[in-house]
């Protein structure tokens, strides 16, 4: 498997394609994210598994401790009539934070950012379960083996062999 990052507009792409030239891909709505198993792709993006999905994340205002804490705690959105699940937020900088969500509602981080008046300036999810993007490129991938891979498909309880 293989791991890439790319972009078209704000939407990011994170594809994981078989090496064996298999192209055959499944989309999840919402979440940009690819990958040519579809059992697996379910079970790593479905709200109710509860799997973490990071991101960083820069705001036109000054980050304060009640907006950190307000973030933490589930925001209501109205828009959804739903209230998001607690998270874990840090402080990275001035304008700055990086947030851990276990669920995947449209949209979510700039919806939970806006309710307290800050506006995302950008936005980058930086890993999914155990997957990280670290320094990718548009463009660029990795390839995804051993250790890391049989560790993904643990997380995600989906029976597979992983060659060495």
């Amino acid at each position: 498997l293989r791991f890439e990052e790319s972009h078209k507009g704000s939407l990011l792409n994170i594809h994981v394609v078989a090496d064996d030239g298999e192209t055959k891909m499944y989309s999840v709505p919402h979440t940009g994210l690819r990958v040519n198993d579809g059992d697996l792709i379910e079970r790593m993006m479905r709200g109710a598994n509860c799997h973490e999905k990071e991101y960083q994340v820069r705001v036109d205002k000054v980050v304060t401790d009640s907006f950190l804490q307000g973030m933490a705690s589930g925001v209501y959105l109205e828009d959804l009539d739903v209230t998001t699940r607690k998270c874990k937020v840090r402080r990275r900088g001035r304008y700055s934070f990086s947030m851990v969500l276990t669920q995947g509602l449209n949209r979510q981080v700039r919806r939970m950012t806006e309710s307290f008046g800050y506006r995302v300036r950008a936005l980058k999810r930086s890993r999914v379960l155990n997957i990280t993007l670290g320094d990718l490129e548009p463009g660029q991938y990795r390839v995804l083996e051993g250790d890391e891979l049989r560790e993904l498909y643990e997380q995600c309880a989906v029976a597979k062999e992983v060659s060495e």
